[in-house]
């Protein structure tokens, strides 16, 4: 299990997603986070990852899922009521998004490239600094994932922001 990280748009976009679950990145968060300010550039977490989120909101919603993905009639999960529990879960996940705040695309992807110059440049004066880090290459592939789906995101005129799963 774990905590990872992805990319939510406004508007959806179907085509524009990331071969990762993010975990890796959610791990290294704070580092990159720093790396971010090194370079002058906005951190990851401005993103949005809200983690003020109030427990109420997030208790409703684990209601709601929990309930949808119940095989018990008795509660009305899958077994039963699955448009209306659907519908429900739905609306609270609306709910959250419609609240949240989205940023500009290229304002991420100015980020993300800074933040992997900044990596590489480190890999290229120092190889052994990659062997320090467990993951480094795949942290590395994962930035280049979320840059390649923000690009994705640009041509289409969406914003974006980043959720913790």
């Amino acid at each position: 299990m774990g905590v990872g990280l992805f990319i939510l748009f406004e508007p959806y976009l179907s085509d524009a997603s990331i071969d990762s679950d993010g975990k890796l990145i959610a791990k290294v968060l704070p580092e990159i986070d720093d790396i971010a300010k090194k370079m002058g550039v906005t951190p990851l977490s401005n993103f949005g990852l809200n983690p003020d989120i109030s427990d109420d909101y997030k208790n409703k919603l684990e209601k709601a899922a929990n309930v949808f993905f119940s095989e018990d009639t008795q509660s009305g999960g899958i077994g039963t009521n699955f448009g209306e529990q659907f519908e429900k879960l739905i609306d609270g996940v609306e709910d959250y998004v419609d609240n949240e705040e989205f940023f500009d695309i290229s304002d991420g992807i100015n980020t993300i490239s800074s933040i992997l110059n900044y990596i590489q440049n480190l890999k290229k004066n120092d190889p052994d600094y990659s062997t320090r880090i467990d993951g480094f290459d795949f942290i590395l592939e994962e930035l280049e994932e979320y840059c390649k789906c923000l690009e994705i995101g640009k041509k289409q005129g969406a914003r974006f922001r980043f959720e913790m799963w």
